[in-house]
């Protein structure tokens, strides 16, 4: 029965696949198909691993970076588009911060989708390098790690303003600003933690641990890149 299940939900999966117009081997979806169908050079991916890559893939398939990077990556624009995603997301959230719209649900709701986008990109960068990376100069890689550092920083920022989580802690009763909000976040960000600002509530607990998650991936990939540079260098 169990069998019968998964020949089913393959099946499902092979026709959605197709439908999609996986024409280029290149292509991220091509790639995906391997994955599933254990072709080379995926045919050792079993158990956890391969659990873990499609989770993922699924998962990525849902965000607007992946479409954007399907869409353009076997056009000219593929370049600047990208660079122009990853710009305008930290300049949205920067203009919503300081506009004070931090209190509407749908922007919320869009500035936290788009955290998920960040970090499930992020992860990626981490374990599937190899399916949703493509290489790039060291420069642009570090400019790339500079807009994803700023969607960061202002989207948490953000959220740290809707929920009201923040406070001085000399002074409970006086609430945070914007710019009180992006300087704690760049002190959780990078573990200082002078002690002046606080969360106050059970959300600011939970977005303070989200994003010392974030911060932690986020160091590894810039330490990855860094090191990538200096060994470039070497040789």
């Amino acid at each position: 029965m169990f069998s019968n299940e998964k020949n089913g939900f393959s099946e499902m999966l092979e026709d959605t696949l197709s439908n999609l117009h996986i024409h280029h081997k290149d292509s991220y979806l091509y790639t995906i198909k391997s994955v599933w169908n254990n072709r080379h050079p995926y045919e050792k991916m079993y158990g956890s691993e391969k659990l873990l890559l499609v989770s993922l893939i699924f998962t990525k398939l849902l965000m607007p970076s992946f479409w954007v990077r399907h869409y353009t990556e076997k056009k000219e624009s593929y370049s600047w588009a990208l660079d122009l995603y990853h710009f305008c997301i930290p300049l949205l959230f920067f203009i919503i911060l300081i506009n004070h719209r931090d209190n509407s649900i749908i922007i919320m709701i869009l500035v936290t989708y788009l955290l998920v986008d960040l970090f499930i990109s992020i992860l990626s960068s981490l374990l599937l390098s190899d399916i949703f990376v493509k290489k790039l100069s060291i420069r642009k890689q570090f400019i790339s790690l500079a807009c994803n550092l700023g969607e960061m920083i202002f989207g948490f920022a953000l959220l740290y303003q809707h929920y009201n989580a923040l406070a001085y802690l000399s002074q409970p009763e006086q609430s945070v600003h914007a710019l009180g909000a992006i300087y704690y976040t760049l002190a959780t960000l990078t573990t200082v933690g002078y002690g002046d600002i606080g969360a106050i509530n059970t959300n600011g607990m939970i977005i303070s641990t989200i994003q010392m998650l974030y911060g932690l991936i986020f160091m590894g990939i810039v330490l990855s890149a860094y090191f990538s540079k200096v060994n470039l260098r070497a040789e």
